[in-house]
């Protein structure tokens, strides 16, 4: 897993690098290994649910969900995601799609609370996921 900026590559030059699957997601938390300041100091400023995906290491990942927009939980500006994406070992992390989207499922079991927006505190449907597993149809090297 790299994080890039937007627009800083190409289609052509991933390729070229041998890329196989990309996400588009921002703002980058850590990027070789160090907080992305820059971006916190632009972006993330409210405490919202978050979601967060990471990289220690070549098959190694992180995903922190946090819950808010509820009497439990307020959730967390992205200054406080990045240090705990940091503090799990990540040399990589990026932000995902948080609110109403922010959804952890292990064997088909939402593990998470969904807070409240406009009155709802349904997950909102979507149509793209990360899904991270293990599949017969991949090779173990």
């Amino acid at each position: 897993m790299k994080c890039f900026r937007a627009r800083s590559n190409s289609a052509d030059k991933y390729l070229a690098m041998g890329v196989r699957d990309t996400i588009c997601f921002g703002p980058i938390l850590v990027s070789e290994g160090s907080i992305n300041m820059k971006q916190l100091e632009d972006y993330g400023r409210s405490r919202e649910p978050r979601t967060a995906l990471g990289m220690v290491e070549n098959g190694h990942y992180v995903a922190i969900v946090c819950e808010g927009r509820s009497e439990e939980s307020d959730g967390l500006r992205l200054s406080e995601l990045a240090p705990l994406m940091l503090a799990e070992g990540c040399v990589e992390a990026l932000n995902l799609d948080g609110g109403q989207t922010s959804v952890l499922s292990f064997m088909g079991e939402k593990l998470n609370a969904t807070g409240t927006f406009h009155n709802s505190s349904s997950p909102r449907r979507v149509t793209d996921i990360v899904g991270i597993g293990v599949s017969n149809l991949v090779s173990a090297e």
